[in-house]
């Protein structure tokens, strides 16, 4: 048994550690939820060094005065322990992807499957996922201490608590759903129901074939670590029409968003929290085979297939991800293919946690182009790749080994370009190129990855995207990824009334964009949380 002067020193020792209790609340409270707080840069800058100040204090008072009398204060713990429940999926939604919007939660949860969110995120985020589960726990240790041993503990989780209940993403989400932003206004959902008016057709129907560029976004042109494999797909844009001023809009900032965007000309916002609440009453974890997917709303495929074009989309992955096949076969794809669509898939040893790695995908790709050319008839023809996804790649067997520690991403790029050359080839090799229009673009910028730092320090982050056979200009107008509708159309040679398609406006016209008349963040006002625009492409009005 040890003596008093042990007793003493341990009960000192109990002290010390206790007093660290408030300023280690503080800094995980500060690193994994300031981040989900509405709040800018300066003013969490601001909050922080005030709760760091206010943290030390209750710490020097508890190695001065001592720690409180144990007491039960049960509802303000449960109350935070509840916030931060809520919390959490957005703070890791902003590490892993950048956004932290209810928007992206809600499309997440009701286009996907749990076994391949799961999938997903177990294999690509285990680090992440785990660093967030112990922030959670540690959080939730220090909350319980605050409130049982620390001076004026309630109080600061009522201001912690208070903080997450005004400020995260629900309450906000919530408030504008009663009191809607003015820029709403700006948007006329009957412009985006009727589509494009046709005023003229072309004489000559040339084909279209579009290439997804998972997360490759125009900033790697530049970077450091990216721009020596980038050259490759700067030659290419260098030798197209070009559009380089593309910002990303919301409910554009993922694949789906991104392909809705550049095909119908909208943004993709979620269905809404009653289907979410339904799927998960139903327990229905499987997303059927066929459903209406924005059925009321005009997209490319729709206007090609009525004017006598095959079109045809392969996806890497299953078509049930993001519901991408109903999206397709909903506007005028015939022909819909996924990872499982092909004979002999489950033993295809060229797949990653996401489907086909690029190099199977295209092999795929060019089977189908094959196919299209011997119809007869115009074709549009779709693919996204997967290569350049986050967090560091999905390297397939053409691609270079990169030593350990090395970001994965550059290889990656160098892949990409050298499987879309190789596509290009084979369009020359069929004697089509000629009558052949290729774009290459963005499906989005890219999410938090290995180049994430880099990438943050870049200003004005833009799309990448250029249409090959149509000329050679670059566009420097600010635009979004909705202006790629109309302005493919015009370059097929329809001619549109007034350059527009639903919210994208052509980069061909003399009209403004969205971007160039009101600016990007009004246009992102102009659609977050617009219930109004989210019922009108869900045909809910």
């Amino acid at each position: 048994m040890g003596g008093p002067v042990e007793h003493v020193w341990l009960r000192h020792m109990g002290r010390f550690i206790l007093a660290l209790a408030p300023l280690a609340f503080c800094i995980v409270f500060i690193r994994e939820l300031f981040p989900v707080l509405d709040f800018s840069a300066n003013v969490l800058s601001i909050l922080g060094a005030i709760l760091m100040i206010h943290a030390g204090v209750l710490s020097l008072a508890l190695l001065v005065i001592g720690r409180q009398a144990p007491r039960n204060s049960h509802v303000i713990f449960l109350f935070f322990l509840f916030l931060l429940i809520l919390a959490v999926p957005f703070s890791f939604m902003k590490d892993a992807f950048g956004t932290r919007d209810v928007g992206s939660l809600l499309m997440t949860i009701n286009e996907n499957e749990l076994g391949d969110m799961v999938s997903v995120g177990f294999d690509g985020f285990q680090s992440l996922i785990f660093d967030h589960l112990l922030r959670v726990c540690l959080l939730t240790l220090g909350a319980w201490l605050l409130v049982r041993y620390i001076w004026h503990g309630v109080p600061t989780l009522a201001v912690c608590s208070a903080l997450l209940l005004l400020m995260s993403p629900l309450p906000q989400y919530f408030f504008r759903s009663i009191f809607p932003d003015p820029a709403h206004a700006l948007i006329k959902t009957d412009d985006v129901v009727e589509g494009p008016i046709i005023l003229e057709h072309p004489v000559k129907k040339k084909n279209l074939v579009i290439v997804y560029l998972e997360s490759v976004e125009r900033t790697y042109r530049d970077l450091d670590a990216t721009a020596q494999a980038f050259q490759r797909l700067a030659a290419l844009e260098d030798r197209g029409v070009s559009f380089r001023n593309l910002g990303q809009a919301y409910g554009t900032g993922f694949t789906a968003g991104g392909l809705v965007a550049t095909q119908c000309g909208v943004p993709l916002l979620p269905r809404g929290a009653i289907s979410v609440a339904k799927k998960i009453h139903d327990k229905t974890d499987i997303i059927p085979a066929a459903t209406d997917f924005l059925s009321e709303l005009t997209c490319l495929g729709d206007v090609l297939s009525a004017d006598g074009y095959n079109a045809s989309y392969i996806n890497g992955s299953d078509l049930a991800i993001f519901s991408k096949g109903d999206f397709f076969r909903s506007h005028g794809y015939s022909r819909v293919m996924g990872l499982t669509s092909y004979d002999g898939w489950e033993s295809e040893t060229r797949r990653n946690v996401w489907g086909m790695d690029d190099d199977l995908l295209f092999e795929r790709v060019s089977q189908e182009l094959d196919f299209l050319a011997e119809q007869g008839a115009p074709f549009l023809l779709s693919t996204l790749t997967i290569a350049t996804h986050g967090p560091d790649a999905f390297l397939d067997q053409t691609c270079r080994t990169v030593p350990e520690g090395e970001s994965r991403i550059p290889e990656a790029i160098a892949c990409t370009v050298a499987h879309v050359e190789a596509l290009l080839a084979k369009i020359d090799d069929l004697g089509i190129q000629q009558d052949t229009l290729v774009l290459l673009t963005s499906d989005h910028l890219a999410f938090h990855n290995t180049l994430a730092d880099q990438l943050r320090q870049a200003e004005n982050r833009r799309n990448f995207s250029v249409v090959l056979g149509a000329g050679q200009g670059e566009i420097l107008r600010s635009g979004s990824m909705f202006d790629i509708y109309p302005t493919l159309l015009e370059l097929l040679g329809y001619r549109i009334e007034n350059g527009r398609a639903a919210l994208g406006q052509s980069l061909l016209s003399e009209d403004l964009t969205f971007a160039e008349s009101e600016g990007l963040d009004v246009l992102n006002r102009a659609i977050k949380n617009n219930s109004e625009l989210q019922r009108t492409i869900w045909s809910m009005r």
